[in-house]
Formats: structure tokens, sequence, C-alpha cells
């Protein structure tokens, strides 16, 4: 096999690249790999397909680029990739020993919403709030393990307070949720809220970050209370492990040019992303302190996510 594989290596693509998303057709995910994809497809001359394989928080699509052995399989991930290691009783796969990075793509606000009904306006104001009435406030997320869902679980260790936690498959359910007062606070995308917010039908009380988001500078980041606080989404893309060095390489270059295109970059930035384009072993590195991070988090919390 050795020969096959320098021989893909040193001319790829040497066939149909397949592009794994791990959700269903739409959203950013979604909408990112595409553009991607589709700019890929033109400057390599080979066919860039988008593969949805959802489900199971990941870990369906993260297993289908494991188990790949063509060198012409790439993975869409999200901060759950790194979660799961954590929290999940069996794996399909090893993520150390059987993905590897190709780049981080970009960086992506959560922030913390809140229904209009709830009488605090700041996470100050939120955490007394939540300590004179421990395990009466809902907090909503996009499932069990998604960085939304850690960042209350966060919060909650930190700041010594009890929210009760409410997930959701997806944010959209949840937001309706919380306009319509029937949930009283959610983390997610600044971007997916943003509309709301600005239509005043939900209120911002603060970033996951360590930045104040544009147009809502009086609004503090979470960590300017809690010390210690940072959350943020990224995506970010694999491939398997036993994909050679130099095929890895010219899957970074691809997609960091792709990430130059001003269409692509104009979109992201309309998104709230911030591009990245770290090379494969940085992002190796990336993967793995967040894998350390979550997995310190999960042992805090007994090893248990509710």
């Amino acid at each position: 096999m050795a020969a096959p594989l320098s021989l893909r290596a040193s001319h790829w693509p040497s066939q149909t690249v397949r592009f794994i998303v791990p959700f269903p057709p739409g959203g950013s995910a979604d909408g990112l790999t595409r553009l991607i994809a589709q700019r890929m497809q033109t400057d390599l001359g080979q066919s860039v397909i988008v593969d949805n394989r959802p489900g199971a928080g990941t870990l369906i699509g993260a297993d289908a680029v494991a188990k790949s052995t063509d060198g012409h399989t790439l993975g869409l991930v999200i901060p759950s990739y790194a979660v799961n290691p954590s929290i999940q009783a069996q794996m399909p796969y090893d993520t150390a020993r059987d993905l590897a990075g190709v780049t981080q793509i970009s960086t992506l606000p959560i922030a913390l919403f809140a229904t209009n009904q709830l009488p605090v306006n700041n996470v100050a104001e939120l955490i007394a709030y939540a300590r004179k009435n421990p395990k009466t406030l809902s907090y909503g997320s996009a499932g069990i393990g998604s960085s939304s869902h850690l960042a209350g679980l966060m919060l909650n260790q930190m700041a010594g307070i009890d929210m009760v936690h409410v997930p959701y498959k997806g944010s959209a359910p949840a937001q309706t949720d919380l306009i319509g007062g029937r949930l009283h606070l959610l983390f997610d995308s600044f971007v997916s809220q943003a509309p709301m917010l600005e239509a005043k039908r939900l209120k911002l009380l603060a970033p996951g970050g360590s930045r104040r988001l544009p147009g809502y500078p009086d609004a503090a980041p979470i960590g300017d209370t809690v010390k210690g606080f940072a959350v943020e989404s990224y995506f970010g893309v694999i491939t398997a492990r036993s994909t050679p060095a130099a095929a890895r390489a010219q899957m970074h270059k691809s997609i960091t040019q792709a990430m130059a295109d001003p269409q692509i970059a104009g979109w992201m930035s309309r998104q709230g992303m911030t591009a990245v384009g770290s090379t494969p072993a940085e992002f190796d590195a990336f993967i793995d302190a967040d894998i350390q991070k979550w997995a310190a988090v999960v042992k805090s919390l007994g090893g248990k996510l509710d």
C-alpha cells in the first residue's frame, strides 16, 4: 500500500474529494462547507462533494472520516468533537490515533441571551438572582454536549449557581421558547440571535468570549464578572490520521486559499466569524488542549452532564 499512498500524496487530489458535514443540509456549518468545497473544486480541478452525516453529537460524521482510507476525505468539526471523548461511554474511534487536524477555519462568538421577562440585565445581576432563586432559572442549549450546554455548566460551576439545563434539538426551538418566556436563558451563537436582538424580542446579557461584540459595547464579557470564564465556538477540518502528511498539507493549502476568497471571507464576516487558517500541527495542538480543557470540566462535574 505504500506506493499508492505515496503517489496519491504527491499528486493530491487524484480522485474526488469528500467533505463530510456532521449536520443536516442548511445552517452555517453546512453553508460554510459548501462555499469552501465549491471554491476548492474550482482551484483543484477535481470534484469536491459535500456529504452530510448528521447525528450522535457529530460522532457519526467524525467516525466516517476516521474510517476513510482514501486520503481524500475531510470532515468539519465543532467543539463537540473535543467534548465527546469525555462524555461518550463508548467512542467508535480514538480521536488522537485515528484522526488528524487540517486547519481551524474560524472562531465564532457565543453569547448569553435572556428573555425580556427576566428582571436582570447583566451577569452580576443574573448571579445574584440565581443565588436567591436556586433551581428556578432555566438555560437552553443546542443539545447535550454542545458548546452552549457546556457554557452553562461552566457558569453554574464557576459562579456557584444552580441553573437548570434544557436541551433542544438545535437553537431554533430554544429561541422560540426564550422569546415566549418559557425559557429564561440561552447560550448561542451571537449571529444566530442577532435579528431577534435587534428587534428587541430578547436581550443580550454578555458575550461568552473575551471580547465585546460589535454594536453592543456596554455588554461586558462574562469573564469580566466570573474570572476565568471564556467559551467560544469554532469550525475546523480534520482528516484520517492515515492520510499522508503531504496530502494533509495540500488539503490545508486548498482550504486556506478558499478562505481568502472575498466572497467566502465576506460571508464568514457577516456570520460573525473570525478567520484562523492554522496549520495541521497547530490545529492538532489546539484540539488536544480543547480535549483536556473539557475533560477537566466534566471531571469536576463528577463525569456527568445534565
